[in-house]
């Protein structure tokens, strides 16, 4: 068997338990893979071989094992989405939404999957273009996303930016807003979540537009099919206006333009232990939330 390791590279508990785990995996007869970032990290003694995340599929990887916590995993989703490789997460992190199994228990839960003792958790993903006004600075290339798509216009207190909604080329209206979110149902528990939007199931194939602090009664969250197309335009700015991608990637935005967002044809596709239950996530989740803060 071939597995991926996806780092945090950042957090030095997580760089640890990889130390840990490679020679681990090699005893289990386990081939493992990690990025060429990698490389240099653990001297020549590496019981790993390096490899571009976008040939972990063609290379026979079974699945990615991401170490980090839900930022982790939503960067590692963008990146493995191409290529379908299922994703296990490993949480360091403080909530774990997204993430199936706890750092402490990594070497006594991991064998299970190693054998096949899991289900799927397939969840849908954003893609999302940039519409300039002006054609020359076209956005060639989509994004992906697995949580969220954020328009924002700018704004602060009393400075709210406008921002028009569409819907499949139709006009859902235009109001003082400082921004819109697109997020999926795995992202309705996210920023849209704060920002006053409803919680989604993941098995569901919709798009959830949740206004920022829209200053009128009549913009609210709606929930739209999986065949629709949603169009945010940017009426009016105060300071700098963004895209932001699941919390990480930044495009900057002018008055003029637009974002396009739908469903992406890609998926990603989580690790599960049998039995695993969203609510009974989401119930621990969020009343962990509410001590922690």
């Amino acid at each position: 068997m071939r597995v991926g390791l996806y780092p945090n590279t950042e957090k030095a508990p997580v760089m640890q338990l990889v130390k840990r785990l490679m020679p681990w995996l090699a005893e289990m007869g386990v081939e493992a893979f990690v990025p060429p970032d990698l490389e240099g990290a653990f001297g020549h003694e590496m019981p790993a071989s390096s490899l571009r995340v976008d040939r972990w599929k063609d290379s026979g990887v079974s699945f990615a094992i991401v170490l980090g916590g839900d930022g982790t995993l939503l960067k590692a989703a963008r990146n493995l989405a191409r290529g379908s490789v299922p994703i296990l997460g490993v949480n360091f992190g403080r909530l774990g939404f997204l993430t199936e199994l706890e750092a402490e228990n990594v070497f006594s839960d991991l064998p299970a999957f190693l054998e096949g003792s899991y289900v799927f958790d397939d969840r849908v993903m954003l893609e999302a273009r940039i519409l300039r006004e002006r054609a020359s600075q076209r956005l060639e290339q989509p994004v992906l996303a697995l949580n969220d798509v954020v328009v924002s216009t700018g704004g602060g207190i009393a400075r709210l930016g406008e921002v028009s909604v569409w819907v499949n080329g139709r006009s859902v209206g235009a109001y003082p807003a400082d921004g819109v979110i697109a997020s999926t149902p795995t992202g309705s528990t996210a920023y849209s979540l704060a920002a006053g939007g409803p919680i989604v199931s993941p098995e569901l194939d919709v798009m959830v537009v949740t206004p920022i602090c829209a200053h009128t009664f009549y913009a609210r969250p709606t929930v739209i099919s999986a065949e629709s197309r949603l169009t945010v335009k940017v009426i009016r700015v105060h300071g700098k206006a963004v895209v932001t991608v699941d919390g990480q990637e930044i495009r900057i935005i002018e008055e003029g333009d637009g974002v396009e967002v739908k469903l992406a044809g890609e998926k990603t596709r989580l690790m599960r232990r049998p039995g695993w239950d969203f609510y009974g996530v989401l119930r621990r989740k969020l009343s962990e939330a509410h001590v922690e803060g």
